[in-house]
């Protein structure tokens, strides 16, 4: 009975093996699978970024015009003029997509979260749904004179990347805050474009709460985006009323559960409230860094282009207080 029952043990103990194996190469095909569709492993995406920016610097020391392309595993959207490696950064909250080139229509999506809508028995259903709307944008040129230090382009190659992309990233990001607030004929409409007004008698705590319950009637992700001049003026407010609205201002950083955003890029006349995924931005993939000969000095000007456009997707989904007083 004992040598049984050894034996069944050791049947079971086999099976318990064959079957760890079974899982093991299960799970290594799976990833096998995953890897198929991501070609390039970080150390080789790595290398390829250390060349792509070495190339870069020589054109730039040797004072070539140098003009740059995503391709293959570098990207010029993220790896150059983005860099938004920050994801609380204002700008990484909008709808952005790339193209090829300058030439190319860029669709964008609204990137906020959309919904289903119901199918009649018939199959029909309200195709309306602002949320999954898109829009097509053809990026325009935005030019900028940068100063490149003599000691920076004798930088290491890696240190030399940091540097450039910095001055790059933090560039290109101004702009097109500055752009999607302000707009650019032909190139950029402001977000208060076509938005709805939110009437209120005057600048106030009660004038953000009705603009961010407003929000919350229309959607659970919506933001509201404050110059922070017009913050110190509403947070002056001294009423009762006030006095409990202010405590979730200052405090928290939103109203009514609306998440609060101070930016100087938001003009001081507007308070704006919506998803920021419903503002689309289409930059191409393309970016060109001319020389500019300057004598007498140590540093080295370029002339740097890129294109990019931008557009609300459905601008009535933005909110704009309008003071009626």
């Amino acid at each position: 009975m004992s040598k049984k029952l050894d034996e069944l043990n050791n049947k079971i103990e086999k099976a318990k093996d064959r079957l760890f194996q079974i899982r093991a190469q299960k799970k290594l095909n799976e990833q096998m699978i995953a890897l198929r569709g991501a070609p390039f492993a970080p150390e080789t995406r790595n290398a390829d970024k250390t060349a792509f920016f070495g190339k870069i610097q020589k054109a730039l020391q040797e004072n070539r015009s140098v003009k740059l392309n995503g391709t293959g595993t570098v990207n010029v959207l993220s790896t150059l003029a983005f860099a938004l490696e920050d994801k609380t950064d204002l700008l990484s909250r909008f709808s952005i997509q790339s193209g090829a080139s300058s030439s190319t229509v860029i669709p964008v999506w609204n990137t906020s979260a959309g919904e289903f809508a119901s199918v009649d028995e018939n199959g029909e259903f309200d195709e309306s749904n602002g949320d999954m709307a898109s829009i097509t944008l053809q990026p325009r040129a935005f030019a900028k004179s940068l100063k490149v230090s003599d000691e920076t382009l004798k930088l290491s190659a890696v240190d030399f990347e940091s540097a450039i992309q910095k001055i790059l990233s933090d560039s290109v990001r101004r702009t097109l805050l500055k752009a999607i607030f302000e707009g650019v004929e032909g190139r950029f409409e402001s977000i208060y474009t076509g938005a709805t007004d939110v009437e209120a008698e005057k600048l106030d705590p009660a004038a953000l709460q009705k603009l961010a319950l407003t929000l919350l009637s229309k959607t659970d992700n919506g933001v509201i985006l404050i110059n922070p001049l017009t913050y110190a003026e509403i947070t002056d407010a001294g009423t009762k009323k006030d006095e409990i609205l202010l405590k979730q201002i200052v405090e928290g950083k939103n109203i009514e559960g609306v998440e609060i955003i101070l930016s100087p890029f938001v003009p001081k006349d507007k308070t704006i409230g919506g998803e920021l995924g419903n503002y689309g931005i289409g930059v191409a993939n393309e970016l060109e860094i001319t020389p500019k000969q300057k004598v007498g000095s140590l540093s080295h000007n370029f002339d740097a282009s890129i294109y990019a456009a931008g557009k609300a997707i459905n601008a009535k989904d933005f909110f704009v207080l309008k003071i009626t007083a």
